[in-house]
């Protein structure tokens, strides 16, 4: 342990000085051998939380360590052999010690929304919204007659979260639903009796309709 001592003898002794050593990250290296001396190493800044180095500490064969932006290590080290991935670019600012981590200590940045974690909580977001359901009415109109030719019912919507179809209770015939204009009696999703209905969340794109008799109605929304 360090004995005590004042502020003004620590200066005097050059004891607690950092150093900075600043990386370009679009020069690709490979076990780039550093002769630099110290107890204390951290990432101190770089353009994101991206970007990393690899660094063994005192020989070729040691262990590699990735580093990102933030991260400190305490650790006595004569030489730093550096391995910097392609793909990247800007600046990243190295400090490092000479001293033990009770007279210079660097302390981690707290941690980072990254890219990726930012699109989830976006997403997030939607998707709460979406549970939430719109404040304005959704799209539908007046009923569609279909009858024993193909008929579309809903063109693709990017926007659509959820639809619903239902036949009319006076129909005499079925209506079958189908995703494009192959639909028919033995090809489809839905029969839909008189009266009968079919909902789904979470499809975009176009719904048809065929039927077993002229004249047919069915009711939408989306």
């Amino acid at each position: 342990m360090i004995e005590k001592v004042s502020i003004t003898d620590l200066v005097k002794a050059n004891i607690g000085q950092p150093y900075s050593w600043t990386l370009n990250l679009a020069q690709v290296v490979t076990e780039l051998e550093c002769p630099i001396s110290g107890k204390v190493i951290a990432i101190w800044n770089a353009p994101t939380s991206q970007e990393y180095i690899y660094i063994r500490f005192n020989r070729r064969d040691a262990n590699q360590i990735r580093f990102t932006r933030g991260k400190v290590l305490a650790v006595p080290f004569t030489k730093l052999y550096i391995t910097v991935p392609a793909g990247q670019t800007g600046n990243m600012e190295i400090l490092y010690g000479p001293d033990a981590f009770e007279v210079l200590r660097i302390y981690p940045n707290p941690p980072e929304y990254d890219t990726a974690l930012v699109d989830i909580l976006t997403r997030l977001t939607e998707i709460a919204a979406e549970l939430r359901g719109d404040t304005a009415a959704p799209t539908w109109g007046t009923e569609i007659t279909v009858g024993v030719t193909y008929q579309q019912i809903l063109a693709s919507n990017a926007n659509r979260r959820s639809f619903a179809i239902q036949a009319k209770s006076t129909n005499s015939g079925k209506v079958y639903l189908g995703y494009d204009n192959t639909v028919s009696t033995t090809k489809w999703i839905a029969e839909l009796q008189a009266g009968q209905a079919y909902c789904r969340d979470d499809y975009r794109g176009d719904i048809y309709a065929i039927a077993t008799a002229a004249d047919q109605k069915v009711g939408y929304t989306e």
